[in-house]
């Protein structure tokens, strides 16, 4: 247990020179794990967060305007989600090769895709924001309250993808205390804005879009941070930035297959949201809220899916093809046993009191 203990805490103070490839299996998984873990949680943190401040100072209508527009905005988290992917995959690649200048030139190209993509959905989004709206059902006191909000959203578009990609590139070199610290402080930051913004400016809802930019923001002024320094495997420098045909091609290649399944589960979502759009503002913002709660307990599994990432890939790029499927299998049982704990937690208090406490209070 002590020994556990001292891992725990290991991983949290981080060691970007440590070599995965080479330490116990078991201890690569809670180094990796436990930060990845915590920076999944103060990512959910993120949408929870703003609709407590929407539904406490601005009402029904703010909350649905949120559970619409980030309806929607699930199938650009699909596209993040692959480029996070691709960029943990092919970093980690690379950094079990030992070759970090490769990893560093991988950082940047994957940089300007997600620039590239972002700076298309917020144009695009931010022009038919109001189509967006009225296609997902919304009421004209939904549209007009809360436009500004959906507009905001999708302007920041290129924040939120970078946000992910550079954190996918921090976990693939391993850094992955230094990706929890940026979330974590991008957190911070956004909870004081939305004080600011909202019970204090009185703003509305914009005002928690707002926050929210404004905190992934400095997140990534942190990340990137990290990436100049000299502490961590891979540094950036401007001469990587420019575009390498054959790399993007790649990258692309493989952030498709990881976005497409995401993009099935978000178009799921996207489709409910529209039948109970049908049923009104409680309903949606009702709905909003629940999913919150939910995705906030289960993103934690998706961290240990990161730190499999990492490990798969740093040991295939070492050529230890065997002690990469030990790591996958490994962290696999470890995630069937904490989704299996999470079915149980809701299954036997979903009509309890504290639930109920805790809805109310939202």
């Amino acid at each position: 247990m002590n020994k556990l203990f001292k891992l725990i805490k290991e991983s949290l103070s981080g060691d970007e020179q440590r070599d995965y490839t080479k330490i116990s299996i078991n201890a690569a998984i809670v180094l990796l794990s436990v930060p990845m873990v915590i920076e999944m949680f103060f990512e959910a943190l993120f949408a929870l967060v703003d609709a407590f401040f929407v539904a406490k100072y601005v009402g029904i209508e703010g909350v649905a305007t949120v559970g619409l527009t980030e309806s929607v905005l699930t199938l650009i988290y699909s596209l993040v989600w692959g480029l996070s992917a691709a960029a943990t995959a092919i970093i980690a690649r690379r950094i079990g090769e030992k070759n970090n200048e490769a990893a560093s030139f991988s950082v940047a190209q994957i940089m300007l895709v997600s620039i590239s993509i972002g700076l298309v959905i917020a144009v695009f989004g931010y022009i038919y924001s109001t189509e967006i709206l009225v296609l997902m059902g919304a009421s004209e006191k939904v549209i007009s309250e809360g436009i500004w909000y959906t507009r905001i959203s999708f302007l920041s578009s290129p924040i939120i993808i970078l946000l992910f990609t550079l954190s996918g590139a921090l976990r693939g070199s391993g850094s992955a205390s230094m990706a929890m610290k940026a979330v974590i402080i991008a957190n911070i930051i956004n909870i004081a804005s939305d004080f600011l913004f909202l019970p204090i400016m009185h703003m509305g809802v914009e005002g928690a879009a707002l926050a929210t930019m404004t905190g992934r923001t400095i997140g990534i002024g942190i990340q990137l941070w990290a990436l100049i320094g000299d502490t961590g495997k891979v540094k950036l420098y401007l001469k990587q930035f420019l575009p390498n045909k054959e790399l993007i091609f790649n990258i692309i290649k493989v952030a498709s297959g990881a976005a497409g399944q995401f993009l099935i589960q978000s178009a799921s979502w996207v489709f409910l949201v529209r039948i109970i759009s049908i049923y009104g503002s409680e309903v949606v913002a009702g709905y909003t809220i629940a999913l919150r709660i939910i995705v906030f307990t289960i993103l934690p599994s998706w961290g240990m899916a990161n730190s499999a990432a990492t490990l798969v890939g740093q040991n295939l790029g070492a050529k230890q093809p065997e002690r990469a499927a030990q790591s996958a299998w490994t962290i696999s049982f470890l995630n069937m046993g904490f989704l299996f704990l999470i079915m149980l937690i809701f299954f036997g208090f979903a009509e309890t009191d504290g639930i109920e406490s805790i809805f109310l209070l939202l």
